[in-house]
């Protein structure tokens, strides 16, 4: 069993009659189909939901009612719900748990609870005022975090970081308690919610008034108080959710006699009454609906349900949190006025140009796409059959004329269909090194795979007249390079759309060099695109732009970038995105690449390769730059980041590791690096240079849980001139990079 934050496996039931609305307080052993037994470690409570176990003896475990540490639970709930910077706790927490997992000693691992109970207690959110921007969740164990491992990976919470992408000082309190229903939520969590100005209120309402057997009237009359006051009596804009159907949910499979009874109130009948309600008084009191029935709706195979959910059948764990935070989201973005059409026409080139102006996304999801197929063959490979297939297609048209783009095709035959899809984006090289990447991406990764030619040296493929190569031309932006490559993948995902094969709403991208550069631009303009890897890319800060000047003889590139740089993009990112860089790049400095994700919204991961320059991520290449150690390393590291981003966005699948923190405090020439991580790494580096990123030093951390720490002795002079990172290494699942600390007097040299 895969270990996930095992202290909270052990938290989650211990107080699952405060988190789960479903009580396992309600059950008894009796039911079970076979007799209890105590488990011998504290990992029962997994991310992972089987319909084949007898989950009801998890009642024997006797952490379950210890007294001691159920209050230790509360107060870990209530000081994140107040808005509690988790992520040092948890990693503390998860030390505990790993222990006692070794020891078994109930004695230790309270000890070792007691310090972090002292900062638990320590913390006392400061007062809330009109100038913050303050998100307010209100609900019941849906919002309150039940099912996430831990906690703090709620969909409440990936909202809240989301928000600070945009709204840097946010604060998120979250009111939502357990197994509650809207009589609390009127009495307790009403008044609480007024007092923090808020200016943007969810409310998860009535999943336990459902199953409670509580009459719709009065659900009508505590959420038409809730609703009431909130309008007369705050600013705030209000989502409130339609209820799903909460009957499919996969532990009512397991014909659990209690559940069953259950079942006489959770009826199809009263979900449609609940729901009249809400659209009533949300039309009533302006409130916005937020549909979150896409794991209820009987869409889903089985199977891909289950991987939504925790244990208990009920509640969803990490990769179930983070789909409803994804369908939360385009509500909140639209109720506050963050829609990506808004985003994009907020925003401006650094030629002052508004970039809005420059794209039409009607046109490119609705403009006929007249397809060519030049030629079909099938293909074979790891003992599967894939269809290859060269098209045409109209990407824009230039002075009345059409611009024809051309793409490599493959589609695994045999799996089930629909099948999600990559667009990828090559550097350099046109023919074969396209159709090659193509066909990688569709034998690598399960997916529908169309690599876009670049615009250059083809012989099919039509370009606008007077397109010249990465020039950005100041009156016919049409015509220049990265708008026509940009255009021409954006274009691939309309074509994607129309293949049966294909779904639709699992449509990636990925480039590297100018690829990359141009993925960032496609996805901050097309809210299509689920997920991005640029690779070996970035966008340009007027330094960057500098450096770039003086470091490389390319000024059609420098001047590509006044109406298409990729930095201008990274705030209105629509797709989770992995950035991977070369940590020595000539091309894209390490520090341009550190600024351009840190300007990524949203979900994002960061990995930079020491030791690689701008060599090529893509599997035929042969132009990888090789330096040092890492060169047998570096399309590891490629291949894994990618299925292991694939896998979560595309596929629905577990969510990545968070991404790690370093700190370092000096004492004289002696500083100490702190690392905090999620569980589960197999290595741990150290990265630092103190010669403008040139090159690079590597020490091992070490340390248990969710922390690393290593000294090492550098002169005062060189600390003000170094940078440093930390990578961590997952196995054969990712590397992660933190993002990168760059010193006062810290000047790139490569």
């Amino acid at each position: 069993m895969t270990r996930d934050y095992s202290w909270f496996n052990v938290m989650k039931v211990a107080l699952c009659s405060v988190v789960l609305s479903l009580s396992f307080a309600m059950l008894s052993p009796a039911l079970c189909a076979e007799p209890a037994q105590a488990l011998e470690k504290l990992e029962f409570c997994s991310q992972t939901f089987s319909r084949e176990n007898i989950m009801v003896r998890l009642m024997t475990i006797p952490l379950l009612n210890d007294e001691e540490f159920k209050r230790f639970k509360g107060l870990y709930f209530e000081k994140l719900g107040e808005g509690m910077d988790a992520m040092e706790v948890d990693a503390k927490m998860a030390e505990a748990f790993d222990e006692y997992n070794r020891l078994q000693d109930r004695t230790k691992l309270m000890e070792r609870l007691g310090p972090i109970t002292e900062v638990l207690n320590s913390y006392q959110p400061p007062p809330y005022s009109k100038e913050q921007f303050v998100y307010v969740s209100m609900g019941a164990s849906l919002s309150q975090g039940g099912g996430a491992s831990p906690p703090s990976k709620g969909w409440v919470y990936i909202v809240a970081d989301r928000l600070r992408s945009i709204y840097p000082e946010a604060r998120v309190r979250n009111l939502a308690v357990g197994g509650k229903t809207t009589q609390h939520a009127r009495d307790v969590q009403l008044p609480e919610a007024i007092e923090c100005y808020p200016d943007l209120i969810t409310f998860t309402a009535g999943l336990n008034d459902l199953q409670y057997g509580v009459p719709a009237e009065t659900v009508r009359e505590n959420t038409d108080v809730v609703l009431r006051e909130l309008t007369e009596k705050t600013d705030s804009k209000v989502v409130i959710t339609l209820m799903p159907d909460f009957y499919s949910a996969p532990a009512f499979s397991l014909g659990i006699p209690k559940l069953e009874e259950r079942k006489a109130d959770i009826t199809s009948e009263r979900i449609d009454a609940f729901n009249a309600i809400f659209k009533e008084l949300g039309a009533k009191y302006n409130a916005e609906l937020a549909d979150i029935g896409e794991m209820f709706d009987g869409s889903m195979e089985d199977d891909e349900v289950d991987r939504h959910f925790s244990f208990d059948g009920v509640h969803p764990n990490n990769a179930g949190h983070a789909r409803f935070a994804d369908m939360f989201w385009p509500t909140i973005e639209r109720v506050l006025g963050i829609t990506p059409d808004r985003s994009v026409e907020g925003a401006t080139s650094r030629g002052g140009s508004s970039i809005r102006s420059v794209w039409d996304i009607d046109t490119i999801k609705s403009m006929p796409l007249d397809v060519e197929v030049v030629s079909e063959t099938r293909s074979e490979g790891d003992g599967k059959e894939y269809l290859e297939r060269e098209v045409l297609y109209t990407s824009q048209v230039t002075d009345g004329k059409p611009v024809r783009a051309l793409a490599y095709l493959t589609i695994p035959l045999g799996a089930n269909k629909p099948l999600p899809a990559m667009v990828s984006i090559r550097a350099l090289w046109g023919g074969p090194s396209h159709k090659n990447n193509s066909l990688h991406y569709a034998r690598e990764y399960g997916v529908v795979s169309l690599g876009v030619h670049l615009p250059e040296g083809q012989s099919r493929a039509v370009w606008p007249e007077g397109f010249t190569e990465i020039t950005d031309h100041e009156k016919d932006y049409e015509k220049s390079y990265f708008y026509v490559l940009a255009n021409a993948a954006m274009r691939g995902v309309t074509y994607l759309q129309t293949l049966s094969e294909v779904n639709p709403n699992r449509i990636g991208i990925t480039g590297a060099s100018r690829g990359g550069m141009a993925s960032i631009i496609a996805n901050g303009v097309d809210e299509r695109i689920r997920m991005a890897i640029p690779m070996i890319a970035a966008g340009f800060s007027p330094e960057g732009l500098q450096h770039l000047k003086s470091t490389l003889p390319m000024p059609l590139l420098v001047a590509s970038t006044l109406r298409f740089n990729p930095l201008d993009y990274a705030l209105t990112q629509h797709g989770a995105t992995f950035l991977v860089v070369g940590a020595q790049d000539p091309v894209f400095p390490y520090a341009e690449a550190s600024g351009t994700f840190q300007a990524f919204p949203g979900e994002k991961r960061f990995e930079a390769v020491f030791d690689w320059g701008h060599g090529s991520y893509v599997p035929d290449s042969a132009a990888e730059t090789e330096l040092g150690e890492n060169a047998g390393k570096k399309m590891l590291r490629a291949r894994l980041n990618t299925k292991a981003w694939i896998d979560r966005w595309l596929f629905d699948k577990e969510p990545l590791p968070a991404s790690p923190a370093v700190e370092m405090k000096a004492e004289g020439g002696r500083c100490l690096f702190t690392a905090r991580i999620d569980p589960g790494s197999t290595r741990t580096l150290l990265v630092f240079s103190t010669d403008g990123a040139k090159t690079f030093k590597k020490v091992l951390m070490k340390g248990e849980g969710g922390h690393r720490s290593a000294t090492v002795r550098i002169s005062a002079e060189e600390q003000r001139r170094m940078t440093y990172y930390v990578e961590v290494e997952y196995g054969d699942r990712c590397f992660l990079s933190s993002p990168p600390v760059l010193a006062e007097r810290f000047e790139e040299r490569n």
